[in-house]
């Protein structure tokens, strides 16, 4: 995202370095392109923000005791289902294999 945002702004620059004067399209290009590169920075820290706070919010559910048991009982059916599913083979996978 760093890069696309400088290419951006680059772009915008040459735009108005060619034509000798800005106009709002390389005004556009130069906040886009600032706005990505800023977003492109910020990324992982967002990303680290969010996986703390999804454990935080798993480990102090599993903490209350009928709570945390019914939730951890939901999420392995949950596991199970998904996992009978994604290798369940359909009637058409299985005459293929015979």
């Amino acid at each position: 995202m760093v890069g696309t945002g400088a290419t951006l702004m680059g772009l915008g620059a040459i735009i108005e370095k060619v034509t000798g004067s800005s106009t709002p399209f390389t005004k556009m290009l130069k906040v886009m392109g600032g706005a990505l590169m800023a977003f492109g920075a910020l990324l992982p820290s967002i990303s680290a923000a969010f996986k703390k706070f999804g454990i935080d919010v798993s480990t102090t559910i599993m903490n209350i005791p009928i709570i945390g048991w019914i939730a951890a009982v939901i999420s392995a059916v949950i596991a199970l289902i998904t996992l009978l599913v994604t290798s369940a083979e359909t009637q058409g996978q299985a005459t293929k294999r015979v």
